[in-house]
């Protein structure tokens, strides 16, 4: 498929990566576990052992683990002329079961300034995504200091439509008739445009957790192959292709009428399996960071 979203969107998309230990690398591969999460009081509960995958096809969602590098963009200037660099690394997990798809995404930033210190910002997401429920966790951090979280679910309604609501901190939800894409099944939707030869997937109405709103937002996606393309990932034996397309988002109010979109544009390669290859995303402080692929686990 919003860190984020303005500080981080991905998808994941891809995107709350859209998610919860902190620099650790998800320590244990959880596909081997005996059970994923969902939500608790602030964090998850016990789900339905993970099913088996088969083996990785193009235009399937793969499940995976991904491990990518963070830098600052080499041409996009930081806003703030006291940034020296960023540097950092962001683990993605994407893993399915037998009701739907489990998310995490750990992430840990460090920005360094000119006279010598180092801010470091933290981003942790769990999400639990099926046809007729969803949960999510967000949390940020900035030099180990809590700086927002937000808690809490959708459900499917009799009438078809959702009920989101917000557990932390307790605020309104809301209930909508349309039939709201999450982020997940976003990708999912970005991967049968591919393999219908199209190039543009319009008027999506989605809502992501990790943008950090209490609304959906319309998403416009334009799709295009990636002739030039330079893969990162050095062990294209995972993938059923080496093949990439860049997905170029804009973002815009639920109804805005304005052409131009109302938010910071998103932009990310991705194979053909829904596995990022690399993306580039800009912080409200107007730092502009680059994610690449360094590390991949496929799950079979």
């Amino acid at each position: 498929m919003v860190l984020l979203f303005i500080e981080f969107y991905i998808v994941l998309k891809l995107c709350t990566f859209f998610i919860l230990s902190i620099v650790t690398v998800f320590g244990q591969n959880s596909v081997f576990s005996e059970v994923v999460t969902e939500k608790t009081e602030g964090f998850v509960l016990e789900k339905t052992a993970p099913v088996q995958p088969s083996e990785p096809q193009s235009f399937t969602l793969m499940p995976h683990k991904a491990v990518y590098e963070i830098k600052l963009s080499p041409t996009k200037k930081p806003n703030d002329p006291t940034v020296s660099k960023v540097t950092g690394e962001s683990a993605i997990e994407l893993v399915k079961t037998k009701e739907g798809w489990s998310y995490k995404q750990n992430l840990i930033v460090q920005v360094h300034y000119y006279d010598g210190t180092t801010t470091i910002i933290e981003k942790n997401v769990a999400t639990w995504e099926s046809p007729t429920e969803i949960s999510f966790h967000v949390e940020n951090l900035r030099d180990s200091e809590q700086e927002s979280l937000l808690q809490g679910g959708a459900e499917l309604t009799e009438e078809g439509g959702w009920r989101v609501y917000f557990q932390k901190p307790e605020m309104d939800g809301f209930i909508t008739d349309y039939k709201l894409v999450f982020p997940i099944g976003h990708l999912e939707k970005i991967l049968g445009t591919i393999k219908k030869g199209n190039n543009v997937l319009s008027d999506q109405i989605v809502f992501d957790a990790t943008y950090e709103m209490h609304e959906p937002v319309r998403i416009n996606t334009v799709i295009t192959p990636q002739k030039d393309k330079k893969v990162y990932l050095k062990d294209n034996t995972l993938l059923p292709s080496s093949k990439l397309w860049c997905a170029q988002e804009a973002i815009y109010d639920f109804q805005s009428p304005n052409p131009t979109p109302d938010y910071e544009t998103n932009k990310f390669e991705l194979f053909s399996t829904g596995v990022i290859n690399s993306m580039e995303n800009t912080w409200g402080e107007g730092i502009t960071v680059v994610l690449t692929l360094k590390e991949l686990t496929v799950y079979k």
